[in-house]
């Protein structure tokens, strides 16, 4: 049995590469969140490759380094990566809600403009 890609299983998008979808569209156009994204990315590359070296060494110092632990080394070097880049990702999640802040006050100031031109809730599709 094959097994499918990912992103073509039903509710599993990757979230950061939403082609076509509004949201991504709009947010990649902040360049403040796209910086913060771009900022936390190469964090979590290079903490990858550096917890993953150091675990290595660690691993030949001590063998039972993962049993006493309890944890794979796939899950120590996500909680490393994780630990490491904990500013850049509250940095990313607070230019989100920025940027989303922003984005959706322009849409409710265009929105409230339509509405005033119209007289109402009528939509005109030519505005």
């Amino acid at each position: 049995m094959s097994e499918r890609d990912p992103n073509t299983m039903y509710f599993s998008h990757d979230r950061h590469n939403l082609k076509g979808a509004y949201m991504g569209h709009e947010l990649g156009q902040f360049k403040e969140y796209s910086r913060a994204y771009a900022a936390l990315s190469e964090c979590e590359g290079y903490a990858s490759a550096y917890a993953d070296a150091m675990l290595e060494k660690a691993k030949d110092e001590d063998n039972d380094l993962y049993a006493d632990r309890g944890l794979s080394h796939d899950e120590m070097v996500e909680h490393l990566v994780n630990t490491m880049c904990l500013p850049y990702r509250k940095a990313h999640a607070s230019q989100f809600r920025q940027s989303k802040a922003d984005q959706m006050s322009k849409h409710y100031l265009n929105d409230t403009i339509r509405r005033a031109i119209n007289g109402g809730d009528k939509f005109n599709p030519y505005m």
